[in-house]
């Protein structure tokens, strides 16, 4: 007798003590699951935003440069990633999403961030 495993693409796990009766059916039906397995959201678990872990960043106040008409500038850099490929949120202390302009850098790894308060401290939590 073969038991499910929980996870995943639910594959069978035969007992100890079963025979070959249960473990090639057992082995067969996991190949062809697994041959079948697109990861296309349909046949695989889907992953949860809980299971997703943010890199962080500090936006300090420190780092503003002055633009025009009381916008401020701050340029950063992402480590290991491209601005392409992450995506981007903004957070005050309190945890609070802030919605400030974020656009491409000066290369393919920076990013930067536009407010109208020079004295804004934040974190940028980026999802790779």
């Amino acid at each position: 007798m073969s038991t499910i495993l929980p996870t995943g693409m639910k594959l069978e796990l035969p007992e100890t003590g079963d025979e070959g009766s249960v473990w090639f059916p057992v082995l067969e039906r996991n190949i062809v699951k697994t041959n079948d397995h697109t990861h296309n959201g349909t046949d695989s678990a889907k992953v949860l935003s809980t299971s997703i872990t943010a890199v962080t960043q500090s936006i300090s106040s420190a780092g503003w440069t002055n633009q025009t008409n009381g916008v401020w500038e701050q340029e950063l850099t992402l480590n290991n990633a491209n601005y392409a490929d992450v995506a981007i949120i903004v957070k005050n202390a309190a945890g609070t999403q802030l919605h400030l302009d974020i656009k491409a850098g000066s290369s393919g790894n920076k990013y930067k961030v536009y407010s109208n308060d020079n004295s804004l401290n934040a974190t940028a939590h980026i999802l790779v």
